[in-house]
């Protein structure tokens, strides 16, 4: 179990390279702090949590690469924008739900 789990978003601090090295068989974490304006934030926190799955940021800072989107549009519609999310991605967010649902 890993609290303060936001501590962990930052791929390059030290304290997310020392908790990737703890062996472990499942992940909870909790944290009481948002991913702030930065999708990267969210990939390093399910890669932690995923690392078999999301091996690398980048199918997934293209697959929500919003960086096109002009301002002033709002969030629901920006999103709709997104190229769709990879297969791996998928796979990845049903795997999530499906061990929600096993705890």
């Amino acid at each position: 179990m890993l609290d303060e789990g936001h501590r962990v978003k930052n791929e390059g601090a030290l304290i997310s390279q020392g908790m990737r090295q703890v062996a472990r068989m499942s992940v909870i974490m909790l944290t009481g702090t948002p991913v702030q304006n930065n999708l990267h934030e969210l990939y390093a926190l399910l890669n932690f949590m995923f690392p078999d799955v999301f091996t690398s940021p980048d199918p997934f800072d293209r697959a929500f690469n919003l960086s096109h989107v002009s301002e002033g549009r709002t969030h629901a519609h920006a999103t709709s924008l997104a190229p769709a999310p990879s297969n791996e991605h998928q796979a990845a967010g049903a795997a999530a739900i499906a061990n929600l649902g096993a705890a």
